[in-house]
């Protein structure tokens, strides 16, 4: 009496479902360029007829893994600012969306621009810099400010950290110097609560841990 021994995959692939998933994601990244948005379709609506056939499903979920993560890279590079608009002045409203960043010559903060605005073609996220006449800010708070704008660039730097991806990452569409601004009244957003308390509790160990280095301990 002989017994098999071995490993067998369950009927619908088992493991290689979402290993395919991670995969085509995973994929998107060896890119250096993006292909164009209707061949991404193309592609996707192909994977998804395939989807039912079981023997090639794996191959049909990494595709189409493949081509949500290269769609939402689109969206991203759409979501930048308008070039028109790179070195200009502009008004705008929004919220402080990070906590903000207090250096002794100026204050870095994430900035999310009104709808109206994304329209005219700001994007939704900007980073800002404040150098003179800086105010108290926080997470949350509402402002108008005069900005000079900028595609979200950094410089080459090939020994160092590459800012470009960086901001891509977070989805960044854009770099921002204020000039001037005031705070508006405006109802507190409940998304920024979390943040207004890690920020309470930073600057609760700011005022006790006078080395900088050490109040990330």
């Amino acid at each position: 009496m002989s017994a098999r021994v071995g490993l067998e995959l369950p009927p619908g692939g088992g493991w290689a479902y979402p290993v395919s998933l991670i995969a085509g994601v995973l994929g998107a990244h060896l890119f250096t360029s993006l292909p164009p948005a209707w061949l991404i379709c193309s592609i996707a609506a192909i994977a998804a007829m395939a989807l039912a056939f079981p023997r090639w499903r794996w191959a049909a979920l990494m595709l189409l893994a493949l081509c949500w993560s290269l769609h939402h890279f689109h969206q991203r590079l759409e979501s930048q600012l308008d070039p028109t608009l790179a070195g200009r002045m502009v008004q705008v409203r929004g919220v402080i969306s990070s906590i903000p960043t207090q250096r002794p010559d100026f204050s870095r903060f994430r900035f999310k621009t009104d709808k109206e605005y994304q329209d005219a073609g700001l994007p939704d996220t900007l980073l800002l810099y404040w150098y003179q006449d800086r105010p108290d800010l926080s997470v949350g708070q509402y402002w108008q400010l005069k900005l000079k704008v900028k595609p979200p660039w950094g410089p080459v730097n090939f020994q160092g950290a590459d800012k470009e991806r960086w901001l891509f990452a977070r989805a960044i569409g854009g770099l921002g110097t204020v000039r001037d601004g005031y705070r508006l009244a405006g109802p507190a957003d409940q998304q920024y609560r979390v943040h207004s308390i890690r920020e309470k509790v930073l600057r609760r160990i700011a005022e006790r841990v006078a080395d900088e280095r050490g109040r990330g301990v």
